[in-house]
């Protein structure tokens, strides 16, 4: 819904009528709006800027535009409009807003993992950590007679920080049809929908940290269960960002489980420069009960409120954000944050990530080594944002130097988040490497 020709006195007034307060603007309530699937109001000058940012209204009915230039400039910016309203109609606006932000409101409150889960996820049960985990699992489509390993080998995924499942949507069927095996990926807490533990239950573990269910090293230990609890013994491990130093811990810790590592961007050295929240002084007051939840609630409420913050995250992690924006896009990254626990699991979380460096524990020398039959794929992208572009670089050259197997790639025109970005580069990238070390059946390679 466009406002056209309404005056600043205008806008002032319909935003004290609507109880907007002072502060709140048209845009604001746009991506609002817009992050929570309701239709769009803004005025006609706003929403071309909007739309130059990159908030899309494809969920908008099209309609023909006519009217003013700033009408006109608005549709070229990127938005679809629904309707064009003038002045004089500014009370449909107000009854308009009050009716959206009900509904707004009436979608927010927390929700149980299970409501918000896809009809395809699954929750497995790991019983002596009391913890559901949200998965989903991809069998291939199609078997030939030949398949690549054993029938029972796997492709497991790791996401990142912040991220779930949702990110391997573009990877898992085609990596399950490329191998001829079943694919997991997971969501390992606090992040996605998995369970959330208590503060208890972190308080009981604190001592060790390879039984915090929020550090890396658990994450490992997850994995090999998980793995454990279907039945696949062996299998090939892609990650993403900090789910590659999880997929580093698994690979050290049970060499033998593993078949190959896909590594994509990824976090082989703590950076506390990367966010406010892993600098070593506010990390020391995540520890204090009150102060901590706070100071998380702070950070994350703006993401749930305006999308403001949620464009500044994505246009961080992404080259060109408008290629992955949708309604779909923004709802999957929303939701997880709706679940129970959400803050105080990113606070257990930031508390339980300890600094690493994994140039310097697995050169050549080092007391930890990764097992030299492991072959390693790099994939970085070519514009990161997030990690310094020289360390999976480096990184490549240290496994090299320690005697691995290392096969480095860059994804060009591309971010932090290359198999979302590029998927069709990702893939083809990944396909080839597998078929180079015969990690795909004999009859796919031909």
């Amino acid at each position: 819904v466009l406002l056209d020709g309404v005056g600043k006195r205008r806008r002032s007034a319909t935003r004290r009528r609507s109880g907007m307060g002072p502060r709140a603007g048209w845009e604001h309530d746009l991506e609002l709006a817009f992050q929570f699937g309701c239709a769009a109001v803004g005025s006609a000058a706003g929403y071309g800027r909007g739309a130059r940012r990159g908030v899309d209204a494809d969920s908008t009915r099209r309609a023909r535009v006519r009217g003013s230039a700033r009408t006109r400039r608005a549709e070229l910016a990127g938005g679809d409009v629904t309707m064009v309203l003038s002045a004089r109609e500014s009370d449909q606006v107000v009854q308009w807003l009050q009716a959206t932000r009900m509904s707004i409101q009436a979608r927010s409150p927390v929700r149980s993992p299970t409501v918000l889960a896809d009809a395809d996820a699954m929750f497995i049960d790991l019983e002596s950590y009391n913890i559901s985990v949200h998965a989903k699992l991809t069998a291939p489509a199609t078997r030939h007679a030949a398949p690549a390993r054993g029938t029972r080998d796997g492709v497991v995924m790791l996401h990142g920080m912040c991220s779930s499942t949702y990110t391997w949507r573009h990877l898992q069927q085609p990596l399950a049809d490329l191998s001829e095996q079943r694919v997991l990926a997971f969501d390992r807490p606090p992040f996605g929908l998995s369970t959330r533990p208590l503060r208890r239950q972190v308080r009981r573990a604190r001592r060790t940290s390879e039984s915090n269910p929020y550090s890396l090293k658990f994450g490992a230990h997850m994995t090999r269960d998980l793995m454990d609890k279907l039945e696949m013994p062996v299998a090939t491990i892609v990650a993403h960002s900090l789910g590659a130093t999880a997929a580093l811990e698994f690979a050290l810790a049970y060499p033998e489980r593993v078949n190959a590592l896909v590594l994509i961007a990824p976090s082989v050295r703590f950076q506390s420069s990367s966010s406010n929240l892993l600098r070593a002084d506010v990390r020391r007051l995540l520890g204090l009960p009150v102060i901590g939840a706070s100071i998380i609630q702070k950070s994350l409420a703006p993401l749930l409120k305006c999308s403001h913050a949620f464009d500044r995250a994505v246009s961080r992690n992404f080259y060109r954000p408008h290629r992955i924006y949708s309604e779909e896009f923004v709802r999957c990254y929303i939701q997880p944050m709706l679940a129970p626990g959400w803050v105080q699991g990113v606070q257990q979380a930031l508390r339980a990530l300890e600094p690493y460096d994994y140039l310097s524990s697995l050169r050549v020398g080092a007391d930890q080594r990764l097992d030299a039959s492991i072959p390693v794929l790099i994939i970085a992208g070519a514009y990161d944002a997030v990690l310094p572009r020289g360390d999976a670089f480096d990184f490549a050259l240290t496994l090299r130097e320690a005697g691995s197997d290392v096969t480095y790639e860059v994804v060009p025109d591309c971010g932090h988040v290359p198999q979302e970005e590029q998927p069709e580069s990702v893939h083809a990238i990944v396909r080839d490497w597998l078929s180079h070390h015969n990690l795909v059946s004999s009859q796919l390679q031909r």
